[in-house]
């Protein structure tokens, strides 16, 4: 069987290569649905009862996302001037942005005292006081009441807190970009201002994600080019393991855009890791039929020959990857089943294309010189 699959390559090399093209195309046409979800909630399936319970809180009390704004002063406490309209302005202007549920800091939370007729419900910075007096007096009532000692304002007074509260269906990277541009502008030697939330992790979450694939898949090529040719010492050597893992890994990647899965925090490295891992099977190829070179047989002898010494081995060590990653659908994490699937299936194609691919290459090429 795997002697005719040699002979095949060697008799239609053009046809098979082009074959092998059309696959990998086919496959790539997946490649403009690829989409990048930063949600770490989405990794949750939606019947696991902490799923249920999160859903159901949110419908009755809105999305549980919600942006912190720090506002800290090492020079002096927060209740000056300065500090105290920024707080003020800040809050306003979050509170004016679309996507915004609600807005808690010290400009819009109200002091509760108990009085003969009643209650007495006063806001804390209702407006921005003009003088040291108002400023003194409105830190006093502040310690006294001390509900929101520690959670609105720190217990040194030196550090004062914004909490946005996100709509359920909120643009939240919109929002986070906002919020951020907004902090730059009050930030300032005196009040350092600094965010934090779900939102902002999820957003940092996404954009290095996308700076992941970017950047590393040039990087591990780069580094497997070189290592390729320290092993082989021909071109031909570097670029044919390195076409064939591209093509089993853009496959893969293709066929998850096909089926409209994204990339998430689980499934990110796969592309890198299937070139560094599966690089090696066409080098096992490569290294045989030029030792075969070496021991004088001809050229189409050689590439028969090794098809069929070789294909036993790269096949059985890619079944064995292949099912160790297809075990991954046993996890209850969906993000990590499609995992393990999508690599199962790269590095099948991975297999694939050595043994039939790599051949085909060969047989079209002539023989390197120096080996």
């Amino acid at each position: 069987m795997f002697k005719k699959i040699g002979e095949t390559a060697v008799t239609y090399p053009k046809t098979t290569i082009l074959a092998s093209f059309i696959i990998t195309l086919g496959l790539c046409f997946g490649f403009p649905r690829l989409r990048i979800d930063d949600n770490i909630t989405d990794m949750i399936p939606e019947n696991m009862d902490v799923r249920k319970a999160l859903n159901k809180l949110e419908d009755v009390y809105g999305s549980s996302d919600a942006l912190l704004i720090a506002i800290q002063n090492e020079k002096q406490t927060v209740f000056n001037k300065g500090t105290l309209a920024k707080i003020k302005e800040m809050t306003d202007t979050i509170k004016a942005f679309e996507g915004i549920f609600d807005v808690v800091s010290l400009a819009t939370i109200k002091s509760v005292k108990g009085v003969d007729a009643g209650l007495e419900i006063t806001p804390y910075l209702e407006e921005t006081p003009s003088t040291n007096d108002q400023i003194a007096a409105l830190r006093k009532r502040f310690i006294e009441d001390s509900t929101y000692m520690g959670k609105i304002v720190s217990t040194d007074l030196k550090s004062a807190a914004i909490v946005a509260l996100l709509a359920k269906n909120a643009d939240e990277k919109k929002v986070y970009t906002q919020v951020k541009e907004l902090a730059k502008q009050f930030n300032s030697s005196d009040d350092a201002v600094v965010i934090a939330g779900l939102p902002v992790v999820r957003s940092e979450i996404g954009k290095n994600l996308k700076g992941d694939l970017q950047h590393l898949i040039p990087f591990v090529i780069l580094v497997m080019a070189v290592i390729l040719y320290l092993s082989l010492r021909t071109v031909s050597g570097v670029w044919i393991p390195l076409l064939t893992v591209i093509m089993a890994t853009a496959s893969a990647v293709g066929l998850m855009g096909l089926l409209r899965q994204p990339f998430m925090m689980v499934n990110n490295t796969m592309p890198v890791m299937l070139i560094a891992i599966r690089a090696s099977a066409a080098v096992v190829v490569l290294a045989l039929y030029y030792e075969l070179i070496q021991r004088k047989f001809d050229k189409k002898s050689a590439i028969i020959k090794t098809v069929e010494d070789i294909s036993v081995p790269v096949l059985g060590a890619g079944l064995a990857a292949a099912i160790g990653f297809a075990s991954l659908v046993t996890s209850p994490l969906p993000s990590h089943g499609g995992f393990g699937l999508f690599s199962a299936f790269g590095v099948c194609m991975s297999a694939l294309f050595t043994i039939v691919t790599v051949p085909a290459l060969l047989a079209v090429l002539p023989v390197p010189k120096t080996y």
